[in-house]
């Protein structure tokens, strides 16, 4: 059901999103900026969005808007791209507003900004973030880019009006880590549309093969933080008694050198059986893959807010990280284990397999966590920050 557009006074703004190219970022921005036609398509927009994701047929639908494409294609041109293409021209656009919603905005901006900060590395110590040893070296290229990354928003923040964040625990992070004392909205993460469009079609059939008694999704691409090596240790570990269980991952060798290492570890350990990779799944498979699975796994390290709602929007328990993070979304919905210990993850595992009235408090919890969360919409969410900036 879409929603009439909300009333605001015609203004000039610039949406800068060409950062969300994959994943959680990917959802972010074309949920927002769909629910944006939807809410204020009055406006008239300059749109900043990575080429060839679909942004261009959602943007077609603002009747008063230009579109700049960005061609990915490394990090120096990228760096160039942010620090002097596009501030040039949101510049000559002469924007009243500007709406950054991939985690950074401008310094010294041209228009008061608000900035949707979705990106957890920015808020956590690298200890947390990393799987395995924090290199020592001041030169490795990584590190330094993750800590020139904090202080780019640093100072991005002491220009910027409104900071947009997901749950409470991230806006208090930022508030004690980046000394930042301006206005907070808090814009929880809700069903993608794309998603949900699927839910009420009947499945074509089971996606997953298995003769396994259990099976779990960790839908996710290949992060470090998305800790999926703990799921190889305790696969390893333990693969006795966790013979009868089988979880699937979606990841691709080409999105991480250490992906296609991970790969070839679970092949060389003969855990294939076990840990099941389909690889990427398209938004009209999610459902079909939620249906199919008795649990969602998440032994991730952070998040800004995660798939959560998703596992309790489809009625699927959640085994996942003992973590702030985690909590603040899943309450009493989830069934909670210390992501780097092998013996808490295969535990929850088992304690999920072996007691059903556990499951079904778990999806019980998880529809009521929905609701608590406030049945949040996207149209909601772009309308809080409209109503804001506006």
């Amino acid at each position: 059901m879409h929603s009439s557009p909300t009333e605001f006074k015609k203004k000039r703004i610039a949406v800068i999103a060409h950062g969300l190219r994959m994943a959680g970022g990917l959802t972010v921005g074309r949920n927002f900026i769909a629910s944006l036609a939807r809410v204020a398509p009055q406006h008239t927009y300059l749109f900043i969005i990575p080429a060839g994701l679909g942004y261009e047929e959602i943007c077609g639908k603002f009747p008063d808007a230009f579109v700049l494409s960005y061609e990915h294609s490394g990090v120096l041109r990228r760096w160039f791209y942010d620090t002097c293409r596009y501030p040039r021209v949101i510049a000559e656009f002469k924007p009243d507003r500007i709406l950054a919603l991939g985690n950074y905005g401008l310094v010294k901006p041209p228009a008061p900004q608000a900035i949707f900060f979705h990106n957890a590395h920015r808020c956590y110590p690298l200890r947390q973030i990393k799987h395995g040893p924090i290199p020592r070296l001041l030169i490795d290229p990584k590190t330094a880019l993750f800590y020139y990354r904090k202080s780019r928003f640093r100072k991005q923040l002491r220009d910027t009006s409104w900071l947009i964040c997901q749950t409470e625990v991230m806006a208090d992070r930022v508030r004690r880590m980046y000394s930042y004392d301006g206005e907070v909205l808090i814009c929880p993460n809700a069903i993608s549309e794309f998603v949900e469009a699927m839910s009420s079609k009947d499945p074509i059939g089971p996606p997953i093969r298995s003769s396994k008694s259990m099976i779990l999704l960790c839908l996710t691409r290949y992060y470090t933080h998305k800790n999926l090596e703990g799921i190889i240790e305790t696969f390893e570990r333990f693969r006795g008694e966790l013979h009868d269980v089988a979880v699937i991952l979606t990841i691709a060798a080409e999105q991480h050198p250490l992906a296609a290492k991970l790969l070839k570890r679970i092949a060389r350990l003969g855990l294939g059986d076990n840990i099941v990779n389909v690889g990427p799944i398209d938004h009209a498979e999610v459902g079909r893959y939620y249906r199919s699975c008795q649990g969602l796994l998440m032994p991730t390290l952070l998040e800004s807010f995660g798939i959560y709602p998703e596992p309790m929007y489809f009625g699927v328990p959640i085994l996942t990280s003992d973590l702030d993070f985690a909590h603040a979304v899943c309450g009493d919905a989830a069934l909670y284990f210390d992501p780097r210990d092998p013996r808490a993850m295969r535990d929850a595992i088992l304690r999920l397999k072996n007691d059903s009235v556990l499951c079904q408090t778990l999806v019980e919890n998880g529809k009521r966590r929905l609701v608590e969360l406030g049945g949040v919409s996207w149209d909601d969410n772009v309308r809080k920050v409209m109503e804001a900036i506006s």
